[in-house]
Formats: C-alpha cells, sequence, structure tokens
C-alpha cells in the first residue's frame, strides 16, 4: 500500500497542473537569479502555460481520451463462452469514522466511476444469469474495501445472489493477479472484463499478461457535452484538465507495466 502511495504521489508531482506548475516556478527562480537565461526563461515560461491551458482544453482532453476509448466498441452480444463478469473498482468516497456522512447510513460508498462500472457489471448479470467478480481494495486501512461496498451495492439495488468479492487489491495489475485466482478455484476461464472505455486497453492487456483470456466490454465512455464543442472547446476548465490527467494517466500506466519492474 505504502508503494502505490508513492506512486500516486510522484504521479501528482509530475502530471499536471502540479508538474507544469513546478517547472514554471522554477523557470522564474531562474530568471531572477541567472540574468543571462532571462530570454529562454521566458519563452519556456511561456510555452509551460502555453501547455498547461491547452491540457485543461476539453478539446484536448477528449483527443487524448479517444486514442483510448476508440479501441473497442461496445459489447452489442454477450459470446457463448463467457462464463463469468469481472468488475473494476473505481475508487470510493472515503467517510468520516465516527459517524456515516451520506444519505445510504454508511461511512464510505462508491464513487462515480466506480459506480458506473458496478452498475454496468449489474446489468449484464441480470440479462446473462452469469455470476460476478468484484475486485478492488483499499488506499488507506480506515476504509472500507470497495469490493465489499461493491458486493453489498449488487446484492441490494440488483437482487444478485452470485457475487464474489476480491478486496486485496490496489492496482490494476493485483486485480489480474488476484482474479486469476478465483478464477482457477471456480473453474472460469472467460470473463466478461467490466471497466471504463478509456480504462479497457490497460486493463485488457494486463488480465492477458496474467494468462486471462478476459472478453472486454467495456462502459461510460466520456463524451463532450453541448458546452465542451466548437469554440468553447478550447476553453481552459477544471473538468478538461481532469480528461487530460486521466487519458495521460493511463498511457503512463501502460508504459510503467510494460517496461517497470514487476512486468
Amino acid at each position: 500500500m505504502a508503494d502505490v502511495l508513492t506512486h500516486r504521489l510522484i504521479e501528482f508531482l509530475l502530471f499536471p497542473p502540479a508538474g507544469p506548475l513546478a517547472l514554471a516556478l522554477l523557470a522564474v527562480l531562474v530568471w531572477r537569479l541567472f540574468p543571462a537565461m532571462r530570454r529562454q526563461m521566458a519563452a519556456l515560461l511561456v510555452l509551460l502555460l502555453a501547455g498547461l491551458w491547452l491540457l485543461a482544453t476539453p478539446r484536448v482532453g477528449y483527443w487524448l481520451l479517444d486514442t483510448l476509448q476508440d479501441r473497442f466498441p461496445p459489447l452489442r452480444e454477450v459470446p457463448r463462452e463467457a462464463d463469468v463478469i469481472v468488475v473494476l473498482g473505481g475508487g470510493i468516497n472515503g467517510g468520516d469514522a465516527r459517524h456515516p456522512v451520506n444519505e445510504y447510513g454508511q461511512r464510505d460508498m462508491l464513487g462515480r466511476s466506480a459506480r458506473e462500472r458496478v452498475d454496468y457489471a449489474g446489468w449484464l448479470a441480470r440479462r446473462t444469469g452469469l455470476p460476478v467478480i468484484v475486485s478492488g481494495g483499499r488506499l488507506d486501512r480506515d476504509d472500507t474495501p470497495e469490493a465489499e461496498l461493491a458486493a453489498h451495492w449488487l446484492r441490494e439495488a440488483f437482487g444478485l445472489r452470485k457475487v464474489l468479492s476480491e478486496g486485496e487489491s490496489t492496482t490494476t495489475r493485483d486485480n489480474a493477479r488476484r482474479t486469476r485466482r478465483l478464477l482457477a478455484e471456480h473453474g472460469w476461464r472467460h470473463p466478461l472484463l467490466v471497466t471504463h472505455y478509456w480504462h479497457m486497453p490497460r486493463a485488457l492487456q494486463t488480465f492477458l499478461d496474467a494468462g486471462i483470456e478476459a472478453i472486454p466490454a467495456p462502459t461510460a465512455r466520456w463524451s463532450a457535452g453541448p458546452t465542451e464543442r466548437g469554440r468553447l472547446g478550447w476553453i481552459a476548465t477544471a473538468d478538461g484538465l481532469t480528461l487530460s490527467r486521466t487519458a495521460l494517466h493511463e498511457w503512463a500506466g501502460m508504459l510503467w507495466y510494460r517496461w517497470g519492474p514487476g512486468r
């Protein structure tokens, strides 16, 4: 868990907005200390701020996301060989340890991304009758494991009974390796893999690397709304920056899983 938090901290420092802003502050410092380099630092400062603006625009954010989202079409028909549904965690909204903080009376609840994935998995399960494996742990030891929250939601909201949970994984690689054990225990070989369109390229490759022939079942494609198209799409927004960060996180994750340690 400590390694995951360290990786997240490095990511926050390198990716926008912190990364470009830190470099901009460094450029200002060099500009003040070394007068001979002021022209170069001024040019670098302009490039950094312009780059940060572009990354915060919906036009650039959706373009980056679509390089991932366009790889897999929606699942129109469930293949006959599919024998289980695996849904990957997407984060939780942590609560206050002293009392519930939401309208469901729970300390923690599934975050938006997690709910989107779990809802689609529940819909598929009711349509096909397939069992569901929920994979997702916790980043903070005081949080409820995400798989526990998701399994509870599938049982309560969708009336499912064939739900298994794996609540130890904290990364997509962990999801694949720990889910592999459950698949082997029950003799399942061809799971429907449920996650977001933008996460599917990394997730599917990770499952293939773990020896799992998963069938992609992407959900919740992100697309531009009326205020994010045309000229409005070039206005920098917090949502636009989130889009770019999400895409950059996925590309960095794919490179890390391919070339980093633990391959």
